[in-house]
């Protein structure tokens, strides 16, 4: 079976198959090139001017069911794209240019944990949700706890006490 769109078909064939589309989904051929724009860039301002329609047009437009439908579809496969690319970037990384006296030596791949951490959260917020800043009271204690890890050398802080003493505890015992 082929695609409707193939390599053989001829230009004003893919015309007639695009207004077909655009008859299917009951929107007018101005809606459907600002949401093609919008699949491409995810703005609407740029989309706007991607497809030559004044962006007033869109909200407009918003009046209609059809067109509020077909564009949350826009938006929902945007933020797909949108989070596929994060995910491309953290995992894969992108490649930065290295100069040495502005010659170009070589690329350096660079990863984002920031993205990689964001999208652990929303993939599985029960494991990596980040705990929300609380605002501070009186009754909260401000605690550092020290955990080796065999690899780092625990530096200490200035103004930092050497050991941290708990109510119930005996007076040689530590924190530490």
């Amino acid at each position: 079976m082929t695609s409707e769109a193939d390599a053989t078909t001829a230009p004003e064939d893919i015309d007639d198959i695009a207004f077909a589309s655009v008859l299917r989904t009951g929107l007018s051929p101005e809606q459907v090139e600002f949401l093609r724009a919008y699949l491409c860039v995810g703005s609407i301002a740029r989309a706007a001017k991607l497809s030559g329609i004044h962006r007033q047009r869109h909200f407009e437009w918003m009046r209609s069911a059809r067109y509020v439908e077909c564009f949350t579809e826009a938006q929902s496969q945007t933020a797909i794209a949108l989070e596929e690319e994060a995910r491309r970037r953290a995992l894969n990384g992108v490649l930065e240019p290295i100069y040495q006296s502005k010659e170009l030596v070589g690329y350096k791949r660079r990863f984002s944990d920031s993205l990689l951490a964001m999208l652990l959260e929303a993939n599985n917020p029960e494991k990596f949700k980040v705990p929300d800043k609380k605002t501070e009271t009186k009754d909260n204690i401000n605690l550092n706890v020290y955990i080796p890890d065999n690899r780092r050398e625990r530096v200490p802080v200035e103004g930092e006490p050497e050991t941290v003493k708990f109510p119930g505890k005996k007076e040689g015992d530590d924190a530490r």
